[in-house]
């Protein structure tokens, strides 16, 4: 990751701190985590150790709640909430769950956007 190159990068990114994180990795086909150490790293540095610490803790929290989710039998895969959050991301959940507060739509608006069930709707909500 070059220094400029990932400058330049992260400078246009407009997101919040962890889904700039993630779309920079993507960008260099490398970990979230490994584009954290490299936007605190002395050569580049920009962000804070706190803002570093808390990309690493969110990013430890998102790894448990992950292992946490798979089931403890055979098949299966991530809790529905969990998967979607994860599919579709936290701005894009965030952003119908307002529309949804303002009534600018509905619960099943809402649950087809997500392509989710009516009954999942309200466990999206608790984890964001």
């Amino acid at each position: 990751m070059p220094s400029v190159s990932f400058r330049q990068e992260w400078e246009d990114a407009e997101e919040g701190l962890t889904e700039k994180v993630g779309r920079v990795a993507s960008a260099f086909g490398v970990s979230r985590q490994a584009a954290a150490v490299r936007a605190r790293s002395s050569v580049v540095r920009v962000i804070s150790e706190g803002q570093y610490n808390d990309i690493l803790e969110y990013l430890a929290d998102e790894y448990r709640e992950f292992r946490d989710s798979k089931p403890t039998g055979g098949g299966g895969g991530m809790a529905p909430p969990v998967r979607l959050l994860k599919e579709l991301g936290g701005k894009y959940t965030r952003l119908a769950f307002s529309a949804y507060a303002e009534g600018r739509m509905s619960r099943l608006e809402v649950a087809e956007a997500f392509d989710a069930r009516l009954g999942d709707i309200e466990g999206i909500r608790s984890r964001l």
